[in-house]
């Protein structure tokens, strides 16, 4: 199954990308999934339009495809998506 890790980080926002996605990085190399991060914006409506293409666009790409916003910051590299999905 393959796993795909996905998020937008615009030119505005790279101060905080450079504070969280490292740990990111890391975590997906550690557990082999693939990730995306989306530097600049894919339409003229919004950030919250581009969301919507990014997801479908990874979504031809991979099996699952999980968003995580730069709000989110990975603290335990050692949890592994599959424990959910093989809750489900």
């Amino acid at each position: 199954m393959k796993i795909l890790f996905t998020t937008f980080c615009s030119p505005e926002y790279a101060p905080l990308g450079d504070l969280v996605l490292p740990a990111r990085i890391n975590y997906c190399k550690k557990h082999g999934y693939g990730l995306h991060v989306q530097r600049t914006p894919v339409s003229d409506r919004g950030p919250g339009w581009d969301k919507t293409i990014i997801l479908q666009t990874a979504l031809q790409h991979a099996d699952v495809v999980v968003w995580n916003g730069l709000d989110v910051l990975f603290m335990n590299q050692s949890f592994r998506v599959e424990t959910i999905l093989d809750q489900y």
